[in-house]
C-alpha cells in the first residue's frame, strides 16, 4: 500500500507526503504542536492547546498565536486538521502512516516477527530534538511520553532476548541486547546477556571485554561496582566452561515472565477496544486462578461477547505455556463437527487407527492451554464433550461464548451487557462514555465528522441501544446520510434501520433484527409465547407482576433468563434490553388477541399497583411509596396511554395523584410538565377533555410550574383547572386554592392570596383532611411571615410540623423545619433557626428531597454569613445553587444567586456580587416573581451604596420605597439604606434622586437595572 502521508515521531521527527518532505513549519513549536495533536486522537480543546504552548502570554495573545499556527499547518497539510470555536483534532488520511500506530499494532500481535519490525521502528528518543523552554507543561507532557516509549520498546527488547536465549539463537539474542544497551547502557543485566551470548557463540575474550565495559559504566554513571551475580558470571566465562554456562548460567539468567511469545491463533483487532475495564479485570483475575478451568461469557446476541473474550485471551497469552486458541462454532451443527473445528485450529492430522475424540484427548492431555470456544449456544446438546476435554486434560482451559448458560458443574459465568452510556461529564467529547466513544470511532470510520453539537443526540441514541456495540455499529454510519436526531428517531419506529450489509461478518451479524431471529429460533413454543408476553413490560418487572400480567411460571423465566434474553436486574426485578423488547413487541404484534389480553392485564395491574403507592404518599411509607413508583413510572405511563386509548375514565383518574406528586416530590418538573402538556393533549385527541378529569389535570400542571416558580403559567392552569370543577369535588377544589393562593403569594398578591389560602383550608378542615390542613397552614405561616408577624407565622408553621409528624410525612416535615427556621432567623433567633436548618436538611436527605435540601443549603448559607462565617456561607449558597440548577428549580436559583450577591457584598467583592444579583434578577423575572425582584433589587441598591454612588442608589431605593409588593423584610432594608444615603446627601439634592424612577413598572425597572453596570 501506499501511503501518500509518512509521519516518524519515534527519534527525529520527519514527516513526508507523497515522498516529499514537508517543510515550511513557522516554528519548532508549530512542529511540536502537529505532533501532541497526532498523538493524541481525540478532540483537544484550544484552551489546552494554549496552556501547553504559551502559558507565558496573555489569553488573546495565546489564542492569537494558535490560531497563526493552525492556520500555518493547515496550509502545510490541507484536511488533516479538525478545528471549530472550541476544539482542534488531527484527523488521520486513510493512507497515513504513522510509526507510533504502527508500533502498537506490532506490540498487541505478540509475534517474534511483528516485535522484532517493532525493535527496528524506535529510531530513537520520542521527538529527539524537539524542546521548548517557554513551554514547560509541553516538556512535561514531553517527557512522560519518552519515558513511555522508551519502556515499551525495553519491554519488547526484553521479551525479544529471552525468547533467543530459550531457543539457543544466541547471535540474534546478541543484536537485541546490543539494542538494549544503547537504549539504555547502564542495564547490568543487558550486559550479563551479551557476556553469556557472546561466550555461548565462542567469543570468549570478547564476554570478558564486555564485563570490563559494564564494570566501566556503572562506575562511572552510578558510582557501583558489577553486582556478584555478574562477577560470577565473569569468571565462569573465564573458566571456559561451557557446558555450565549453556546449563546452569542460560537458567539462571532465562526470565520466564519476558517469554510473551506462545503459540496462539488469536486475530488482530481491526478496531478499538471500548471500556469493559472491570469485566476484563474480573475476567483475567479469575483465570490465575487454578480452581477455575470453565468460563461461560453469556449474554444478548451482538452484545460484543466475542471481542470481550479476544482481548481477554490477548491479555492472558503468557499466562498458558502451550497457547491460545480461538475456535469459532457458528457454521459448526455437531459434536463431530465441533471436535474437527478444534482439531483443524490445533493441526491434529488424524489418524485412521484412533477416534477423533481420543486423539484430540492425547494431543491435549499434558497441554496448559487456553481454547476460546466461540458461538456455543446452538450446541448445548453437546456440553458433555466440554467435560471430556475438561476431565482428560487436566492443564486445560476453556472460555465459552454462547447466547445461553452451559450449566456445567464447576461453570463460572460472566454476564455480558451493554458498553457503560454514563459520561463523567456530561455534554464534554473530552470524557466520553465507553459506548459514546464507540459510536464516535464507528462513525468517523463510516467517513462522519461529528461536533460539539451531536453530543446529547449521540448520548439519547447510546441509551436507546443501551451500549449493545453491534446496535452502535449498525447506527453510526448513518450518520453520513441523515442527522443524529433522525437516528434516534428511527430507531423506536424500526429495527430493520438496525442493518448494514457491508458487514464482513455472519449474516447475523449484519442486522439486529438477524440477531434476534437467531436467538429466536432457539426458544420453544413456550418460550416464544412467554417471551412475546414480556414485551408488555418497559423498564422492568417483579416476579410478581410476571405472575399477575403474563400468568407465566418462574420455571420458563429462568429458562429465559439462562439464554440472555432476560436480565436479572435485582434480587426481584427483571429486565428485557431495550432492542429486545421491539423485538418482542413484533412477535406480540402477530397475535392481535393475545396482545388485547395481555394489555389489559398489564393495565388493571399497574393503574391498581399507583392507586395504592398514592395513598402512601401523604404519610409513613412516602419514601418507599415514591421508590416504588419511581421503579414502575415507565409501565404506568405505558398502563395510562392504553387506559386513555380505551376511554377508561376512572382509572386515569385514580393515577393522576400518584403522578402529580411523585413528579413534585422528586424535583422532577420538567419531566412532569412535558408528561402532562403530553397528556393533555392526548384527552383532548379521545374526547374526554369534558370530562372531570380534564380539570384535575390542569390542576397537577399548575401545581408543577409552582413548584417550579414559573408563576404565570401556574395561574393559568390553577385557574382553568378550578374552573371546570364540579361543585361537589370538594378536595380537588381544595387543593386547587391552596396552589392558587401560594402562586399569588409568590406573585405579590398579598390580599388575594390570603382569601384564597384560608378558603383552601378550610375545605381541607371540613374534609378532616389532614393533610390538607397541615398544607393549608404551612401556606398562611409563609404569608404572615413576610408580612412581618412572626409570632403568628411561628405558630402555624408549629401547628403543621405536628400534623406532619403525626402522619409520618416526611417531604412535609422537612418545609415545616425550613419555614420555622426562616421565623427564628428573621426574629435574628439565630442558633435556633440553624438548628431548624440543619434538621430540615437531615431529613431532607434521608428521603432524598432536593427541593428542601437545597433550600435549606441556602438558609444555613444566610446564617453563616450572619455568624460572618463566610467561606461557610459562599459554599453553602454555591452548594444549593448546583442543586437548584440541577432540578430546574427556576425561583430557587434566582434566591441562591441573590444570596451568593449578599455574601460576595459582604467580602467586599463588588463585581463578583454585582454580577450575582443581576442573574438573581434576570431569574426572578423570567418566572415574573415580582416580590423576589424587588428584594434583589436591593441588593443591587447595596452595591451602588458601597461604591457611594449616591444617585443611583437613591433612583433604586425611590422605586423599591413606592412599590407596594415590597414585604416587611425588603422594607426594613431598603430604609437603612435610606438612612446611609440621608447622611450623605442634603435632602434638597436628594429627593428629586428617590422621585427619579418611582413611577416605573417592576418589568421597566429590571430591564433599566440590566443596562447598569458600576463603572
Amino acid at each position: 500500500m501506499q501511503f501518500s502521508l509518512q509521519v516518524r515521531l519515534l527519534g527525529v521527527v520527519q514527516i513526508s507526503q507523497n515522498d516529499q518532505v514537508v517543510e515550511g513549519f513557522e516554528s519548532r513549536k508549530a512542529l511540536a504542536l502537529l505532533c501532541y495533536l497526532m498523538s493524541d486522537p481525540h478532540p483537544i480543546p484550544r484552551s489546552q492547546l494554549v496552556d501547553l504552548f504559551w502559558a507565558d502570554k496573555s489569553e488573546t495573545r495565546g489564542k492569537g498565536n494558535l490560531s497563526r499556527v493552525l492556520n500555518n499547518i493547515n496550509r502545510l497539510l490541507p484536511d488533516c486538521l479538525e478545528a471549530n470555536r472550541q476544539t482542534v483534532r488531527f484527523v488521520p488520511p486513510p493512507s497515513l502512516w504513522l510509526d507510533t500506530n504502527v508500533f502498537d499494532q506490532l506490540y498487541r500481535e505478540k509475534t517474534i516477527a511483528s516485535w522484532n519490525a517493532a525493535a527496528n521502528l524506535y529510531q530513537g528518543t520520542f521527538l529527539q530534538g524537539i524542546f521548548l523552554d517557554d513551554a514547560p507543561t509541553f516538556e512535561t507532557w514531553l517527557i512522560s511520553q519518552q519515558e513511555h516509549w522508551q519502556q515499551r520498546v525495553a519491554e519488547v527488547l526484553n521479551g525479544l532476548t529471552a525468547y533467543y536465549l530459550q531457543k539457543d539463537e544466541f547471535q540474534r539474542g546478541l543484536k537485541t541486547t546490543d539494542h538494549l544497551l544503547k537504549l539504555n547502557p547502564w542495564r547490568e543485566e543487558a550486559h550479563r546477556l551479551k557476556m553469556l551470548f557472546l561466550a555461548l557463540t565462542g567469543q570468549r575474550s570478547e564476554a570478558l571485554h564486555q564485563y570490563q565495559e559494564c564494570q566501566k559504566i556503572l562506575e562511572q554513571e552510578l558510582e557501583l561496582n558489577p553486582s556478584e551475580l555478574t562477577q560470577s558470571l565473569c569468571k565462569s566465562i573465564e573458566a571456559d566452561g561451557i557446558s555450565e554456562l549453556q546449563g546452569e548460567w542460560k537458567t539462571r539468567l532465562f526470565q520466564p515472565q519476558n517469554l510473551v511469545f506462545m503459540n496462539h491463533n488469536l486475530p488482530a483487532a481491526t478496531t478499538p477496544f471500548f471500556g469493559r475495564t472491570q469485566e476484563l479485570s474480573d475476567l483475567t483475575e479469575s483465570l490465575t486462578a487454578s480452581e477455575n478451568r470453565l468460563w461461560t461469557l453469556v449474554g444478548l446476541g451482538g452484545m460484543g461477547k466475542t471481542r470481550l473474550a479476544l482481548e481477554t485471551a490477548n491479555q492472558m497469552i503468557s499466562h498458558f505455556h502451550d497457547g491460545v486458541f480461538f475456535i469459532p462454532l457458528d457454521a459448526v451443527r455437531s459434536g463431530e463437527g465441533f471436535l474437527a473445528e478444534i482439531s483443524q485450529v490445533l493441526k491434529l492430522f488424524p489418524a485412521r487407527q484412533e477416534s477423533l475424540q481420543q486423539q484430540l484427548l492425547n494431543l491435549l492431555r499434558d497441554k496448559q492451554m487456553l481454547l476460546i470456544l466461540d458461538s456455543f449456544e446452538h450446541l448445548i446438546d453437546e456440553t458433555t464433550l466440554l467435560l471430556t476435554l475438561l476431565k482428560e486434560a487436566p492443564q486445560l482451559c476453556l472460555m465459552v461464548t454462547s447466547r445461553q448458560r452451559l450449566k456445567l458443574t464447576g461453570e463460572q459465568v460472566f454476564e455480558v451487557h451493554g458498553l457503560s452510556v454514563n459520561s463523567p461529564e456530561p455534554g464534554a467529547f473530552s470524557t466520553l462514555a465507553p459506548a459514546v466513544e464507540m459510536f464516535l470511532e464507528s462513525a468517523r470510520r463510516a467517513g462522519s465528522a461529528l461536533h460539539q453539537d451531536d453530543h446529547a443526540t449521540v448520548q439519547k441514541i447510546c441509551e436507546k441501544l443501551d451500549g449493545m456495540p453491534l446496535g452502535l455499529e449498525l447506527a453510526a454510519p448513518w450518520t453520513r446520510t441523515v442527522s443524529c436526531a433522525t437516528i434516534a428517531e428511527e430507531i423506536d419506529k424500526n429495527l430493520g434501520f438496525l442493518t448494514d450489509t457491508t458487514i464482513q461478518d455472519t449474516a447475523r451479524h449484519q442486522s439486529i433484527q438477524a440477531a434476534f431471529e437467531h436467538s429466536w429460533q432457539l426458544l420453544n413454543d413456550t418460550e416464544k409465547t412467554t417471551f412475546a408476553k414480556l414485551s408488555v413490560f418497559k423498564g422492568g418487572f417483579t416476579s410478581e407482576a410476571l405472575t399477575e400480567v403474563t400468568e407465566s411460571s418462574w420455571t420458563t423465566l429462568a429458562s429465559l433468563q439462562d439464554k440472555s434474553l432476560v436480565h436479572r436486574a435485582s434480587s426481584h426485578r427483571f429486565s428485557l434490553h431495550g432492542l429486545l423488547r421491539q423485538f418482542g413487541m413484533e412477535q406480540l404484534e402477530k397475535q392481535r388477541d393475545l396482545k388485547q389480553d395481555i394489555q389489559c392485564r398489564h393495565c388493571t395491574y399497574f393503574m391498581a399497583f399507583a392507586q395504592d403507592k398514592g395513598q402512601q404518599l401523604q404519610g409513613e411509607g412516602q419514601f418507599n411509596a415514591l421508590r416504588a413508583i419511581g421503579q414502575e413510572l415507565e409501565n404506568i405511563l405505558i398502563a395510562w396511554d392504553w387506559a386513555l386509548n380505551q376511554g377508561l375514565e376512572d382509572l386515569l383518574t385514580q393515577v393522576l395523584y400518584p403522578l402529580s406528586r411523585f413528579f413534585e416530590l422528586n424535583s422532577r418538573f420538567e419531566e412532569g410538565k412535558v408528561w402532562f402538556d403530553e397528556a393533555s393533549i392526548a384527552l383532548s385527541k379521545v374526547e374526554l377533555e369534558d370530562s372531570s378529569l380534564f380539570p384535575q389535570l390542569m390542576i397537577c400542571r399548575g401545581t408543577l410550574f409552582l413548584r417550579q416558580g414559573d408563576y404565570e403559567q401556574s395561574q393559568k392552569f390553577l385557574e382553568q383547572g378550578l374552573s371546570l370543577l364540579k361543585a361537589e369535588d370538594t378536595l380537588n377544589r381544595a387543593c386547587a386554592l391552596e396552589a392558587l393562593g401560594e402562586t399569588y403569594y409568590f406573585k405579590g398578591n398579598d390580599e388575594d392570596s390570603k382569601s384564597l389560602l384560608e378558603e383552601g383550608l378550610s375545605l381541607f378542615e371540613s374534609l378532616d383532611n389532614v393533610w390538607g390542613t397541615a398544607n393549608g397552614k404551612n401556606n398562611l405561616g409563609n404569608l404572615y411571615w413576610r408580612q412581618g408577624d412572626y409570632q403568628r407565622a411561628q405558630q402555624l408553621h408549629q401547628e403543621a410540623l405536628t400534623l406532619r409528624q403525626q402522619m409520618g410525612d416526611d417531604w412535609g416535615m422537612a418545609s415545616s423545619l425550613n419555614n420555622l427556621g426562616a421565623v427564628a432567623y428573621h426574629m435574628e433567633d439565630y442558633p435556633s433557626a440553624q438548628h431548624y436548618f440543619e434538621q430540615g436538611l437531615e431529613v431532607g436527605k434521608g428521603i432524598e428531597d432536593h427541593h428542601n435540601v437545597a433550600a435549606c443549603l441556602n438558609n444555613l448559607g444566610e446564617v453563616a454569613r450572619r455568624l460572618t462565617q463566610m467561606d461557610r456561607a459562599k459554599q453553602l449558597h454555591q452548594d444549593s445553587l448546583k442543586l437548584r440548577q440541577k432540578i430546574g428549580d427556576r425561583i430557587g436559583i434566582a434566591y441562591s444567586f441573590n444570596n451568593l450577591g449578599d455574601t460576595s457584598l459582604t467580602l467586599g467583592e463588588l463585581e463578583e456580587a454585582f454580577a450575582s444579583f443581576q442573574n438573581a434578577l434576570q431569574r426572578a423575572m423570567e418566572v415574573q416573581a415580582f416580590p423576589a425582584a424587588i428584594y434583589i433589587m436591593v441588593g443591587i441598591a447595596r452595591c451602588f451604596a458601597q461604591q457611594k454612588n449616591w444617585k443611583t442608589c437613591a433612583h433604586l431605593v425611590g422605586f423599591i420605597l413606592n412599590h407596594s409588593e415590597k414585604g416587611n423584610d425588603v422594607d426594613v432594608r431598603v430604609r437603612q439604606l435610606l438612612e446611609q444615603i440621608e447622611a450623605e446627601i442634603p435632602e434638597a439634592t436628594l429627593q428629586p434622586w428617590l422621585k427619579h424612577w418611582e413611577n416605573q413598572s417592576t418589568e421597566q425597572m429590571a430591564a433599566l437595572i440590566q443596562q447598569l453596570s458600576l463603572n
